[in-house]
């Protein structure tokens, strides 16, 4: 299994959250989540019809 961009991007949801709760900017974190997501959601569902299949015949 390859290493998504979301793993290599060095911050942990800890640190975003501790960014936030400080008052601190994170603009920049909060942009790269927005870029990720689409990314990981294709990747779960992706992994869901591997795993599955397609499901129901309509």
């Amino acid at each position: 299994m390859s290493t998504s961009r979301a793993d290599r991007s060095g911050r942990s949801d800890g640190l975003k959250a501790a960014l936030f709760d400080a008052m601190m900017s994170c603009g920049t974190e909060a942009n790269l989540a927005k870029l990720l997501a689409p990314e990981a959601n294709w990747n779960a569902a992706e992994a869901c019809m591997q795993t599955f299949g397609r499901g129901l015949d309509i």
